[in-house]
């Protein structure tokens, strides 16, 4: 093993210190021997990477991207520290936590390790950056319910997602995302007062059941729950967002999973964007390419692959 220290550049050149247009996020890695990885793999609209190395590692963002979306860091093997925002923690196997892309960040270890990189774009779990301010770096408590099966899952998945089809994996990507909602759900309960929390859960809940009705909106949320209009709008911005695009993040959200669900595959992307509340075709396909990056057609053909 090497004892001199090594540098090197992972995810971008050296040369474009401002990593402005359409450069690619970069880290200053430096390591006293070789880092394995990343092993990258695609859990639906989540993205996995693992790292190793046999000695100490560290590694700081040198240019962020642009794009929304959060990190979930969790030690496999050995002890992990990530920094960001002043705040730090260390994990230990099973443990992991949270950190912005789009903010500094420094992740060492101080020996032989395996860690895991999950990327989650915010629209996936349906909040914004604002939300999580409280998580990032700090440590998620392991006695919660959802904290141990997120853990558990993660690492089940870094060590046998090989053998999962395509289809599988998206599937096993969906429940991970509700488990990190859940994780979210359960850390939040202790910062949010408990009858704002507990009424927009309420008002969650029932957008769920009635997302395929056309009058879904503040007024008719209010009536149903015995809510001013006015509270409720105040419930949503409450979470930076409006009671509008929430309902269409998550009508969005369902016509994503249908158009990938073999049972479904003989409806046309005009019909499931129907029944999601989408009645103009150019509309629905607009309004889900902001969404997730691509047209549902093409979408519906790079996902829908056995």
């Amino acid at each position: 093993m090497s004892q001199t220290l090594q540098e090197r550049i992972l995810y971008g050149s050296t040369e474009d210190r401002t990593c402005g247009g359409d450069a690619e996020p970069t880290t200053i890695l430096r390591s006293w021997s070789a880092v394995r990885g990343p092993e990258s793999f695609p859990l639906g609209t989540l993205k996995g990477s693992i790292y190793s190395s046999d000695d100490r590692v560290e590694a700081e963002s040198y240019c962020l991207t642009q794009a929304s979306g959060i990190a979930l860091g969790l030690a496999l093997q050995g002890e992990v520290t990530v920094s960001q925002a002043e705040r730090s923690v260390t994990l230990h196997p099973g443990q992991f936590t949270f950190y912005a892309g789009t903010q500094p960040f420094a992740v060492r270890a101080p020996a032989a390790h395996k860690y895991l990189v999950v990327t989650i774009p915010l629209f996936t779990i349906g909040l914004r950056l604002i939300d999580l301010s409280g998580m990032l770096a700090a440590g998620v408590p392991g006695p919660l319910t959802s904290s141990t099966l997120l853990s558990e899952t993660l690492t089940t998945l870094a060590t046998s997602q090989s053998e999962l089809s395509p289809r599988a994996r998206q599937q096993c990507g969906n429940a991970v995302v509700a488990l990190i909602q859940g994780v979210i759900s359960d850390h939040q309960a202790d910062e949010e007062p408990t009858r704002m929390l507990s009424l927009f859960n309420l008002l969650a809940q029932s957008v769920e059941h009635h997302l395929t009705e056309e009058a879904l909106d503040a007024e008719s949320l209010a009536a149903a729950h015995h809510l001013s209009a006015r509270y409720v709008r105040q419930i949503f911005a409450a979470r930076q967002s409006t009671v509008s695009r929430y309902v269409r993040e998550r009508r969005l959200e369902h016509a994503r999973s249908d158009l990938v669900h073999p049972a479904l595959a003989t409806h046309s992307v005009a019909a499931i964007g129907r029944h999601w509340g989408f009645h103009d075709a150019a509309v629905f396909s607009r309004a889900f390419k902001a969404q997730y990056g691509q047209p549902p057609q093409t979408y519906r053909r790079m996902h829908s692959r056995l």
